[in-house]
């Protein structure tokens, strides 16, 4: 993989001292030296005088060759640890390796063999879709894939239009200049190209420094662009960060330095949402994943940046956004995928909130590390279009940046007639706790036509299968400690499908833990009544399913006011309010003997201020009605 993307984290020094005192290939691969590690690590790796010696010398040398973007060596090396330990985990980082290296029918092969040997779903969703890649070899006539004239022997990557003549992009190719510790090769700039790339120079002599200068956005035409720099700060090791730059009169000022972080932590890649005036970057801390975050501006300044929640973050690396219009473009390592980074799309849906994330089809993604999408408009021609980077077999260099075209197929039922396809439709399911972390061992049941099955959850909250119901289905998920779910999903006319198809649903369990207080929302009673109005009864509602979902539990229900009246009297409205929810829970089918009731009056308060300073916001918090669980 590209060390730049995966890890953010370049790291140089401003002496050759340290770099002498490195005498391992342990200690070279720690402080991420991993061009030096490779050398160190062949070395120890003959000299090695036990298997396991060479097991660890060998992982990290497949290790290291990956973060220094060279496929080939790292397969030679997985496949010379899968020789000496034939685990379950070497053999999926052999498949993967295949894959990158596009050996389609061979990472299948493994694949095939891991599901038939683990039954983990996530494997043969892995074949389907190494499966599609090798389709999409064999259907190169529905799209064109050109490597542009301006890339090079070295890493040209980050493809983004200037001024919609231009094309902006980065590089690592030599420049005369520095070299960092971390891959041993160049510092990187920011290049600028006619977009047939028959010419390239810098960008700006402003903006490129001795430092690497990675991905960039440009927003408010063009006028100001955000880029990922990485430099050291009192002569420590590097971390990048997000700058930003204005251009006046043609020319671009000295960059300043957004310090949404503290120093140890990677802050790059970023994108603007122009509309919502939202930065989006990618954000590892050390040892940890690289994760999504945003921040809006105002006009004084940017908010504190908060983590996309599940499912656009994951337990993998989030890296290289970008934006088009209001969808979301970014790369993921996460499983199952097609063997490197793979390309996600999301976009804001009509009620604001970001949908579930969905893997970019071939040959926009390949077996290797694709990333950098930047799509352009439709054409007569071409149904989708968009620049690309990645690392493929067939490029020039480390990365190239590629446009890739789809065509537009007329008369596409014509072109089926008296084809006999076998559609493979599959159903998958995740499961994850309501911060989004995936859920092992959750038991999920299927009721449909033609299909009755149940299934467990493996360690990344997810299992697939073959869909046989063509109908309606209800899909119920059950784990020891959390509250039952259950959903119906609407299965589409099979017929509809043109290829193999799998349709994911995603499920949040809510941890049940007794006594813990649930506040029911938009619960509101009119002023000294305590009748159920017509505007609490869709949050009753909800309860009344999940008691129906959670036949076992048994639940208090309380109700509490706020301090502005006599205690007594609070108390007694409270009883009443808390009563009457009950008898809705009754109305609607609740045993009573599921549903103990009490009121609370202001006794309790959420926010415990002194009345004569409660604000309104602390009195509507205060008068509230709840639920917990009492008994299972």
């Amino acid at each position: 993989m590209r060390i730049f993307y995966i890890f953010l984290l370049f790291i140089f020094f401003s002496s050759c001292s340290l770099a002498l005192k490195i005498k391992t290939g342990q200690q070279a691969y720690d402080l991420k030296h991993y061009k030096l590690a490779t050398e160190l690590l062949k070395e120890e790796y003959q000299i090695a005088n036990t298997i396991d010696m060479k097991m660890n010398k060998a992982e990290l040398l497949a290790k290291s060759f990956e973060e220094i973007n060279l496929p080939n060596e790292a397969y030679i090396w997985y496949k010379q640890l899968y020789e000496f330990d034939k685990n379950e985990q070497n053999l999926v980082r052999l498949a993967k390796s295949y894959s990158r290296n596009g050996n389609f029918k061979r990472s299948k092969e493994i694949f095939t063999d891991l599901y038939k040997t683990t039954k983990n779903s996530t494997y043969i969703l892995s074949k389907n879709l190494i499966q599609e890649l090798e389709d999409s070899y064999k259907d190169s006539n529905s799209y064109s894939i050109e490597n542009l004239e301006v890339n090079s022997s070295s890493s040209d990557y980050a493809p983004v239009l200037f001024e919609n003549e231009y094309l902006v992009f980065v590089t690592d190719r030599e420049n005369g200049g520095d070299y960092d510790t971390y891959s041993g090769r160049p510092t990187s700039d920011i290049l600028i190209s006619n977009q047939e790339g028959s010419y390239v120079y810098d960008f700006s002599t402003t903006l490129n420094s001795k430092f690497s200068e990675g991905p960039l956005c440009f927003h408010e035409q063009f006028s100001k662009m955000f880029f990922t720099r990485c430099e050291s700060i009192n002569e420590r090791d590097d971390f990048c960060r997000i700058y930003q730059s204005e251009r006046i009169d043609g020319e671009w000022l000295e960059a300043e330095p957004m310090l949404f972080f503290n120093e140890n932590v990677n802050v790059g890649h970023p994108a603007y949402l122009e509309n919502d005036s939202i930065l989006i970057f990618s954000v590892k801390e050390v040892n940890g994943n690289s994760e999504l975050y945003y921040s809006q501006k105002s006009v004084a300044n940017w908010s504190t940046p908060e983590a996309f929640s599940s499912p656009i973050n994951s337990q993998w690396d989030e890296l290289f956004p970008t934006m088009h219009e209001d969808t979301l473009y970014f790369s993921s390592s996460r499983n199952p995928g097609y063997g490197g980074l793979d390309l996600y799309s999301c976009f804001i849906n009509k009620k604001g909130n970001w949908t579930s994330p969905v893997l970019l089809k071939p040959p926009f993604n390949s077996g290797s590390d694709d990333f950098s999408y930047n799509p352009l408009m439709p054409t007569n021609d071409y149904e989708q279009s968009a620049y690309l980077s990645s690392n493929r077999v067939d490029g020039k260099g480390m990365d190239d940046i590629y446009l890739i075209q789809k065509k537009k197929i007329e008369n596409d039922d014509l072109l089926l007639e008296n084809v006999e396809q076998t559609i493979n439709v599959y159903f998958a399911v995740k499961i994850s706790d309501t911060y989004g972390k995936a859920l092992n061992g959750v038991e999920v049941d299927i009721i449909g036509e033609n299909m009755e099955a149940s299934f467990n959850t493996n360690d990344r909250g997810f299992f697939i299968t073959d869909l046989k119901s063509k109908d309606q289905i209800k899909v119920a998920a059950s784990k020891d400690g959390y509250f039952v779910e259950s959903k119906f999903v609407n299965i589409p006319d099979f017929a509809q499908f043109k290829k193999d198809t799998t349709i994911q649903v995603n499920m949040q369990l809510e941890a049940l833990e007794i006594g813990k207080e649930i506040v029911l929302q938009d619960i509101f009673y009119d002023l000294d009544k305590y009748a159920i109005r017509e505007d609490a009864k869709p949050s009753l509602n909800q309860l009344t399913d999940l008691l129906n979902k959670n036949p076992s539990i048994q639940i208090e229900l309380s109700a509490y006011t706020d301090c502005r009246a006599d205690e007594a009297y609070n108390l007694t409205l409270s009883n009443n309010r808390a009563k009457s929810a009950r008898n809705y829970l009754i109305s609607k089918g609740i045993n009573p003997n599921r549903v103990e009731y009490k009121g609370y009056g202001e006794t309790l308060p959420r926010n415990p201020c002194e009345c004569s300073d409660c604000t309104e916001e602390d009195h509507q918090a205060n008068r509230r009605t709840s639920f917990r669980v009492i008994g299972q």
